[in-house]
């Protein structure tokens, strides 16, 4: 219940702000680490999915510092990546990438290079069976690749 009712929290506007500043990442990243229920990590994708979904309004930097420096984008990818998570969960995961790699994709895209399993999870998510979960994974790699090739143009002499 917990776990659901933060998610909630992190869907209303007006609390965005306050909730970021409280550490509210680090607190949904901290409960799932204590807590290895399937619900759980449901109410936690979606509560990051939340998060994520329209905090345009904070400001780059502390939307950046707040998702990076407390294992958001790890945790997203971790649950996206098990093959036993519920479609909920990788619905979420799907979304909160899909919309974090879209507003930053440098910082997501050196994120997912230095996290343990890389893309891995995306190629998972993009091989479920659900569409949605399919076309979200896509559209990551999409965003991810685009960025990759942004990489390899600024390299060029």
């Amino acid at each position: 219940m917990c776990a659901g009712a933060l998610a909630n929290l992190c869907a209303n506007a007006l609390l965005k702000e306050e909730l970021t500043r409280k550490g509210i990442v680090e607190t949904l990243v901290g409960l799932l680490k204590r807590v290895s229920h399937p619900d759980v990590s449901a109410q936690v994708a979606r509560g990051l999915a939340n998060w994520v979904v329209g905090t345009d309004d904070l400001g780059i930097g502390r939307v950046l510092d707040e998702f990076a420096t407390s294992g958001g984008l790890t945790t997203l990818l971790k649950l996206g990546g098990n093959r036993e998570a519920d479609l909920t969960v990788k619905k979420q995961v799907g979304t909160a990438i899909y919309h974090t790699l879209k507003a930053f994709p440098g910082m997501v895209k050196k994120q997912i290079d230095e996290s343990e399993n890389g893309i891995q999870p995306l190629l998972e998510m993009k091989k479920c069976a659900e569409k949605e979960v399919s076309l979200l994974a896509e559209s990551c790699l999409n965003i991810y690749n685009s960025e990759m090739e942004g990489v390899v143009e600024a390299a060029a002499p």
